[in-house]
């Protein structure tokens, strides 16, 4: 065997070496599956490599040891757990950053076959049944789902399409030409490469393709380390933009009931001095009021800024709660539509905040000025938007206070603040009808 291919060798297990160690190393500290299942495939790889080239080591006679017991009960599985371990590694891989059905079924099925066949071989083995046959097999195949994998990748332009794609060409390369030399080494051809090392090629696609693996997999891991970057920074404009939005309503919707509160207990103490029980009385009902609307208030804020509420399903209820709350105490019959199981999906403390107190006012106008006898409200999850209505059968136009287009603006400027789309259908004795839609994550 000439000193270059046994050098090419030492140089080969000394990467697969190295990549093991540092793979290992990198899961210790982030718990990522894929750099262990990775790890654990170029481990079993390296062994494979090592017990079908043991003349170089010089520890047992080589082919003697090739038709030994112990080879044949262990080269066979050895190359299917490895291939087991590369089919979780790419699973893993993809995991989280595609959710390209196609791919995930594949890599399944191929891993169950991969499975069956592990289970196969050892039945066979112990009913002294020993052939190559399964393991052509198995090389076949791998070689077919390698090429599918390619056209899936480029032709749905999966993420790190480039650098999979190119470690499975390298791959699929050194793998067909390691069978024609093994095809060359059975007719007899006294090459170098036919004759001593047939491996040489399908280690030479390897490495190629453990140099792509490593460029896919720092990429894939900077991409999410900016994608984190970015949202931890996304999230403290929101905090800060939450913040602000809240200090406003504070301010304008609590304060001014606190500065009528803290007017109206003047009034009712002035009252109380000349002995008038009825402006007494007529005081105390709009401190009442206006201590319940702060209440109701510092409640809807202390809800919009809670975690576990950003979700569709917890704003849809929240909604319709309210809606139940404002037409039992109007007598009127609400109609709630929505289905908790689509409900899924994150919506920011803004939007959702935002959201409620469009709806919370549709929902006033429409229970204190329109009339109605029925309120419907409708909301639902349509592909990536949320979509709102919300419909009474009453008089047909808007008012809010005096103004009747004060609400709606009002409204609009929320939407507007966040992206969204509102719109309204009036009929004067017809009803009314106010539709949001909004794009989410």
């Amino acid at each position: 065997m000439s000193k270059f291919i046994i050098l090419f060798y030492y140089f080969f297990q000394g990467i697969l070496v190295f990549e093991v160690a540092m793979f290992l190393y990198l899961y210790t500290f982030s718990k990522k599956k894929e750099f262990l299942y990775f790890s654990l495939f170029l481990l079993l790889l390296g062994v494979n490599f090592f017990l079908n080239s043991t003349d170089l080591y010089e520890l047992a006679d080589h082919d003697g040891f090739m038709y030994s017991i112990v080879y044949n009960l262990i080269n066979t599985p050895l190359v299917i757990a490895a291939n087991i371990f590369y089919v979780l590694f790419l699973k893993s891989f993809y995991y989280g950053i595609t959710k390209n059905k196609l791919l995930f079924n594949i890599l399944r099925q191929v891993k169950n076959v991969l499975l069956v066949a592990l289970a196969l071989f050892f039945i066979l083995y112990f009913c002294g049944v020993i052939s190559n046959l399964l393991f052509n097999i198995l090389h076949l195949l791998g070689i077919v789902v390698g090429i599918w994998l390619v056209i899936i990748i480029w032709r749905d332009k999966l993420p790190h399409k480039k650098l999979m794609v190119s470690a499975f060409i390298s791959n699929l390369a050194g793998s067909l030409v390691t069978v024609c030399m093994l095809l060359l080494q059975n007719s007899k051809s006294q090459h170098i490469l036919v004759r001593d090392y047939p491996y040489v090629f399908i280690q030479v696609g390897l490495l190629f393709e453990i140099f792509f693996f490593n460029l896919a997999i720092f990429a894939k891991w900077i991409g999410l380390e900016k994608e984190a970057a970015i949202f931890e920074m996304r999230s403290q404009l929101e905090v800060e933009k939450v913040k602000s939005q809240i200090s406003k309503e504070l301010h304008d919707d609590i304060g001014s009931n606190l500065s009528g509160i803290q007017m109206y207990s003047y009034m009712a103490r002035q009252e109380a001095q000349k002995g008038n029980s009825s402006g007494i009385f007529n005081a105390l009902n709009v401190i009442e009021s206006a201590s319940g609307e702060v209440v109701n208030n510092l409640r809807d804020i202390v809800w919009a800024i809670q975690p576990g509420n950003d979700n569709l399903q917890s704003l849809s209820d929240k909604i319709s709660e309210y809606a139940l709350f404002m037409t039992t105490a109007k007598n009127i019959r609400l109609v709630s539509e929505y289905n908790q199981e689509k409900m899924e999906g994150i919506i920011h403390t803004e939007w959702r905040h935002q959201v409620f107190m469009i709806a919370k006012k549709a929902i006033n106008n429409a229970v204190k000025h329109s009339g109605t006898s029925v309120l419907y409200l409708h909301a639902q999850r349509k592909e990536n938007f949320f979509v709102l209505e919300i419909r009474d059968v009453g008089s047909g136009f808007m008012s809010n206070d005096n103004n009747p287009g004060n609400g709606l603006k009002n409204m609009q400027k929320r939407a507007d603040e966040i992206g969204a789309t509102l719109s309204m259908q009036a009929k004067e004795g017809e009803g009314t009808c106010i539709s949001l839609q909004l794009k989410i994550v």
